[in-house]
């Protein structure tokens, strides 16, 4: 299995989700305000109730919470990293948002193929 397969894979079963991730930039003492962004990810994902293995109270996770599972490519094709808790994740509808909590990268062989995510409804 490579990333491209499972990038494949979701694109079938899944949907194009928007991951955003505010960072705060260097800051500058002279105008005493620093330099925010947003960096902004489109991926193929597939959100799924919670997975049984993940347990409550376990990094943050509380009933309710849903899975994400996101690809390791980005549809450009370019690796993505593993995303940030903090992150909001936008569905392909646009409208429905949710949190990223937590999240770990499936690398059977030392190859990132997967990013299994834990995601709140937000709002």
């Amino acid at each position: 299995v490579t990333p491209a397969r499972v990038a494949s894979l979701l694109e079938r079963n899944g949907q194009s989700v928007t991951i955003a991730r505010k960072t705060t930039g260097a800051y500058n003492p002279a105008t005493g305000t620093g330099t925010d962004s947003t960096v902004t990810k489109t991926v193929k994902a597939a959100l799924l109730p919670l997975a049984y293995t993940r347990k409550t109270g376990e990094n943050g996770v509380v009933a309710g919470d849903e899975t994400l599972l996101v690809a390791t490519l980005d549809t450009s094709g370019a690796a993505l990293a593993q995303p940030k808790p903090g992150s909001v994740v936008t569905l392909a509808d646009g409208s429905t948002k949710y949190t990223l909590v937590a999240a770990e990268t499936i690398r059977p062989d030392g190859t990132d193929l997967l990013h299994d995510c834990v995601v709140r409804r937000a709002g």
